[in-house]
């Protein structure tokens, strides 16, 4: 979110089972497994309710950001806003390891996604546009 802290989680390696938050604030300790591993799942199961050509959209000051980075080297970037009091989302692709056979490339699903922005779910915008403080919670 434009001029908040970063929600920043991670996981090591493919074999590590749990995401972790980073970047906790001190006095604070994360959330349950629970909630920080449903973030490992942001993209899964995405579905588009409704689809606009980007230039029909105006995006606000407080649009949020994120990025989501796969072990196989793709970088997904997330622009996310309430526009018409619904969630709407604009995704971009780069592939940090080109020539990955295992999935599409990222020109690939840039020709088909960047350029348009989509109506999303909204426990997936909830669960994308997070606030740090959303994550953690007192350690007292």
């Amino acid at each position: 979110h434009p001029g908040e802290e970063t929600v920043l989680l991670d996981r090591s390696d493919k074999s590590q089972p749990d995401f972790f938050l980073r970047n906790i604030p001190e006095g604070k300790k994360a959330q349950s497994l629970v909630i920080i591993n449903r973030m490992g799942a942001l993209l899964e199961d995405m579905v588009a309710i409704d689809v606009r050509a980007p230039g029909s959209v105006i995006w606000p000051d407080d649009t949020a950001q994120a990025t989501v980075r796969t072990f196989d080297g793709l970088v997904v970037r997330i622009k996310l806003a309430t526009l018409d009091e619904k969630p709407w989302a604009n995704f971009t692709f780069e592939d940090t390891k080109p020539g990955n056979t295992d999935r599409p490339a990222a020109e690939e699903l840039n020709r088909r996604h960047a350029n348009w922005v989509y109506q999303i779910q909204d426990f997936k915008f909830r669960d994308l546009t997070k606030h740090l403080d959303d994550l953690t919670r007192s350690s007292f």
